[in-house]
């Protein structure tokens, strides 16, 4: 049987994939000159989310309730990262000219809408959202978004997973199943 690493140590996993990821987008940004888009800008905030969740949840070594709560933050904001770079992905999948026409930047459309029209704008993409940029390995940066995202959710499933069937074989133990 494979023996899993220890809780903190899938935690620090989780930060350290989440930090290599932004380094890496950040990179992208400035020395090979890809501008964010909208979308991007979206995937990078939820990739923080996740890697502060885990930042906290190593940093606290987080026992029985508090594991669950972390490993829920992480699967909620990774998951949210799942729907952004899979809308990312979609529009980068339309023919040509069906992406939704441009939109002002994000700093603009958060300094003159109501946040609620600036999610729902920045969601919808726009047609700089569907041009495929840069590519590894035959994969877009959303599809790695999409896969790192994938993983990072995984992770927090495992944590969840992990501090159910502890309790499940301490109750075996007990008599109580």
């Amino acid at each position: 049987m494979v023996k899993l690493p220890d809780i903190k140590a899938c935690y620090l996993i989780g930060f350290f994939v989440s930090v290599s990821v932004f380094v890496g987008a950040i990179y992208l940004q400035v020395e090979m000159g890809l501008a964010p888009c909208p979308l991007c800008q979206l995937q990078r905030l939820f990739l923080l989310l996740v890697g502060l969740a885990f930042l906290l949840a190593a940093l606290q070594d987080p026992k029985g309730l508090s594991i669950r709560i972390y490993g829920f933050l992480g699967l909620l904001f990774s998951g949210f990262g799942v729907l952004v770079a899979g809308r990312h992905l979609y529009l980068q999948f339309l023919p040509s000219g069906e992406a939704p026409s441009c939109v002002a930047g994000l700093d603009y459309l958060l300094n003159t809408l109501p946040i609620a029209e600036v999610i729902k704008m920045t969601l919808r993409g726009n047609d700089i959202c569907a041009q495929v940029g840069w590519q590894f390995l035959g994969l877009s940066i959303p599809a790695w978004s999409l896969l790192f995202f994938v993983f990072l959710g995984l992770l927090s499933i495992l944590q969840i997973w992990r501090i159910w069937s502890l309790r499940s074989a301490s109750r075996i133990k007990k008599g109580v199943l």
